[in-house]
Parts: structure tokens; C-alpha cells; sequence
């Protein structure tokens, strides 16, 4: 919520003047409110009451020179395998989330391992280069309107999924599809009725801030051609679309394309994947 939407909810609080405490819970580094005008996000109308008052801070944990309070961070993550969570946690986190129990000794409801002949496993990221769209007879990032799709990929996600749906590795309530581009959402529905899936969610990654399920599909659709990293660029929404599956995320990305400018996120999001093996 952007900050007058919050004094709203505390002057209506504050109804009887005795207010005495406010609590503020929410993630700075995951995506801010939506703010449509451009002068007005340049403004700082996008940030939240919470994130301004851990910036004055300073340390953003603790007591600060500029917040008159306390700031906690609750560190114990309880939803992804600990392959999921190495790089977000590494990343944008500096390390400082632990994996609960639940997740380091709980068994995983959905297994990949050997799965179509593939090294699948908790996190892997799938190469869909322009060579693998040449391949397959399908383009790579193509422009649709305002926004972008990638053939190639929306019909490796709609394959995959099926795959794990016919084998019964995971239910339709268990599954989703996510990707940074409203193109590729329509494209991917559309791969996915053809192949006779219903019931699985394909949404942006904005769309599925807060949501989770088992196992995720992530297209980054941006590949040869494209200038830059487009929507990839802010980090906070790369944080949302990495953290949104439990068991299995299945990353598609053409890693030559991400990896032009080292300086980008999502270059260290395949360097790192290469150095452990999951590519």
C-alpha cells in the first residue's frame, strides 16, 4: 500500500485518540504498491510507509537514528526448498534467512528427480536458446503489442507441465505458470488448452505476489534481439518470481541473451545456476 492509504487505516484506528502502537509487516524487497503515474512513482509516491521508515533507519534492523521504534526481520523461511532459496537468499537477502526445519528435514510433496528422462531436480534452470527455438522451428522473443512472448518457451512450459500432470507427479491445484509479460501469459494459456491442461494459473509475476504452489514454471521470455532486460531489470520483482515455489521451479530462460551485461541480476542468476550444476 502506498503511504496515505496507510494514515487512512491509522487515523480510522485512532478513532478514540489512544492509539499507542503500530505494527508494520511487509517485505521492501519484494515489488511496491502499483503507481501508474510515472511523475509520481519518480516522486516516491510508490514507496511504502514501511519501506521509509526502515531507510531512515539506516541499518534496517534494530534501532536507527531515523525511526522511532523497533525493526525486526523474521528470518526463518517456511515455504521453499533450500534450492530454491540459495540464490534469493544470497542475493538480495545477504544470506540472513534460514531454512526452517519444515524444509530442511520435511519430504518434498512433489519430486522431479528422473522425471521424463531429465536432470531435474528442486531448482533447475532450462537453457531455451536460440538455437533450441531454431531447432524446434519456433522464435524465440517477438513482440506482441506493447508487450513480449517467446514461442519456444511457452510451448517447453505448457509441454512440462502436461508431462507432470499425465504422470501424475503434481495435481492442476499444485502447478502454475508465471512470467514477466502479459504476451507470454495469453501465449501460454493458449499452449496449455491445446495440450488439454485446465485448471493450472498462468499469471504474471506482479499478479502472483503472495501466492504459492508447488511447483512453478518460470518463462523470462527476453531473449536474441531483445535490448536489454526490460521488466528483469528491477529486483525486487526477479525476488517475487524466484520465491514463489515450494518443491520444484523450473526456470526457462535463454541464458546467452541474460547473461550479456554481468552487471544485471539475471546474470548472476545463470552464473550462479552453471557453478552448482542446475543448468
Amino acid at each position: 500500500a502506498v503511504e496515505p492509504e496507510v494514515l487512512i487505516a491509522v487515523r480510522q484506528a485512532d478513532f478514540a485518540g489512544k492509539l499507542q502502537r503500530i505494527v508494520l509487516v511487509g517485505d521492501p524487497i519484494q515489488l511496491p504498491a502499483t503507481v501508474l503515474s510515472t511523475r509520481a512513482a519518480e516522486l516516491g509516491f510508490h514507496r511504502s510507509m514501511l519501506q521509509r521508515l526502515l531507510e531512515g533507519a539506516g541499518s534496517g534492523e534494530g534501532r536507527g537514528n531515523g525511526f522511532n521504534g523497533f525493526s525486526v526481520m523474521l528470518q526463518e523461511q517456511h515455504r521453499m526448498d533450500p534450492e530454491i532459496s540459495q540464490w534469493p537468499n544470497k542475493r538480495f537477502y545477504q544470506g540472513r534467512l534460514l531454512d526452517a526445519e519444515c524444509v530442511r528435514q520435511g519430504t518434498r510433496s512433489l519430486d522431479l528427480s528422473g522425471f521424463a528422462g531429465l536432470p531435474l531436480g528442486p531448482y533447475t534452470l532450462v537453457d531455451v536458446s536460440e538455437e533450441y527455438g531454431r531447432q524446434y522451428c519456433e522464435s524465440g522473443a517477438v513482440k506482441v503489442g506493447t508487450s513480449l512472448s517467446n514461442p519456444a518457451e511457452a510451448k517447453l512450459a505448457a509441454l512440462l507441465v502436461s508431462r507432470v500432470l499425465r504422470d501424475g507427479k503434481a495435481t492442476s491445484d499444485g502447478v502454475a505458470v508465471i512470467t514477466f509479460y502479459s504476451g507470454q501469459v495469453s501465449l501460454i494459456k493458449s499452449e496449455l488448452r491445446e495440450a488439454g491442461v485446465e485448471g493450472v494459473p498462468v499469471s504474471s509475476v506482479d499478479g502472483f505476489q503472495g501466492a504459492e504452489r508447488e511447483m512453478v514454471v518460470l518463462s523470462f521470455v527476453r531473449g536474441h534481439g531483445c535490448m536489454g532486460v526490460g521488466f528483469l531489470k528491477d529486483f525486487r520483482r526477479l525476488n517475487v518470481a524466484l520465491t514463489r515455489a515450494k518443491s520444484a521451479l523450473l526456470v526457462l530462460a535463454d541464458v546467452k541473451a541474460l547473461s550479456l551485461d554481468p552487471a544485471w541480476d539475471v546474470a548472476a542468476l545463470c552464473r550462479d545456476a552453471a557453478e552448482r550444476g542446475v543448468v
